[in-house]
C-alpha cells in the first residue's frame, strides 16, 4: 500500500529527478554510483524513492551530475511515473532565428556560433562564426550572450553531442564550480570545462583546475588572467533542446 506522507513523495520526487538528469547525461546507474562512490543498490533505492540521501551523497549527486543541489531538490526537471519508472515531460526553451535589425538586437537578440571539436583533441573546440542570430523565447539575455551548437564530444556532460547552448559573458571575477569556455594559447584553442578555483579569485592570476568527466579526458591546471594565456571566455547559462532552432516565418 502506497504512502501518501510529504516525506515519502519527497523520497519519490528527488529519485526521480536524480533519475532524470542521470538518464540526459548518459550514465548508466552503476557509473553514476561509481563516480559519486556509493553503491550500485544505494543509487537504485535512492531513485526508487525509498533511500534517504544524507547531504554529503546529495552534494556528490549534484556535482557529477553538473546542477545545482537546489535543482534536485525543486521542481526544475518535472518527472512523470510511468510503470514505477520517472521520465522527463517538458522540453527545454527552444530558439528562434530572427533578422538583426537594431530592435531585435536591443530587444534579445543573440548571435548563434558552432562549436566544433578538433579532431584528435576530445575536449578543444574551434569557434565557427556564423552570421545566424536567434532569440531565446521567455528568456532575457544580457550584453554578451550567445547561442552555440556545440558538436562532439563534450568533457561536461550537461552538453550532449549536437546540443544548443546559451552562454552568458564571462564575469568580471573568476567564479568557482561554472562551467565555462575557456580560451587557452591566446585564443589558439578553446575548451568546455568547469572551473575550480585554486586560489583567491581577486588576485591578477588565478590558479584554477579544469576539470573533466569525459573518461578519455584529464583535468588541466592552468592560471587565468584577463591578459594571459588562458582566460575565461563566457559561462555557461542553460543547455537549450538539441533540436529547437526554428526558421524565420
Amino acid at each position: 500500500m502506497s504512502s501518501d506522507r510529504p516525506t515519502d513523495q519527497l523520497l519519490l520526487d528527488v529519485g526521480a529527478r536524480i533519475a532524470a538528469f542521470r538518464r540526459e547525461r548518459g550514465y548508466t546507474q552503476a557509473a553514476l554510483a561509481q563516480r559519486v562512490g556509493v553503491s550500485d543498490k544505494y543509487l537504485q533505492r535512492v531513485e526508487a524513492g525509498i533511500e534517504n540521501l544524507t547531504l554529503r551523497s546529495l552534494w556528490s549527486l549534484a556535482n557529477v551530475l553538473e546542477v545545482e543541489t537546489a535543482a534536485l531538490l525543486r521542481s526544475a526537471v518535472p518527472v512523470a511515473r510511468t510503470r514505477g519508472r520517472p521520465r522527463k515531460v517538458t522540453q527545454a526553451p527552444p530558439v528562434v532565428h530572427v533578422k538583426p535589425t537594431p530592435a531585435a538586437v536591443s530587444r534579445s537578440a543573440v548571435p548563434m556560433l558552432t562549436l566544433r571539436a578538433r579532431a584528435g583533441e576530445i575536449d578543444t573546440y574551434a569557434a565557427d562564426n556564423g552570421s545566424d542570430w536567434v532569440e531565446v523565447p521567455g528568456r532575457k539575455t544580457s550584453p554578451g550572450a550567445f547561442v552555440a551548437r556545440v558538436f562532439g564530444a563534450s568533457s561536461t556532460a550537461r552538453i550532449p553531442d549536437g546540443a544548443l547552448a546559451l552562454f552568458n559573458a564571462a564575469a568580471p571575477v573568476p567564479r568557482d564550480g561554472v562551467v565555462a569556455l575557456v580560451a587557452l594559447d591566446h585564443g589558439a584553442r578553446y575548451v568546455l570545462r568547469r572551473v575550480r578555483l585554486l586560489s583567491s579569485a581577486r588576485a591578477p592570476v588565478v590558479a584554477a583546475r579544469l576539470e573533466t568527466l569525459h573518461p578519455a579526458g584529464a583535468h588541466l591546471h592552468v592560471e587565468l588572467s584577463e591578459a594571459g594565456p588562458a582566460r575565461i571566455v563566457a559561462e555557461l547559462a542553460d543547455v537549450l533542446s538539441p533540436n529547437s532552432a526554428q526558421p524565420v516565418d
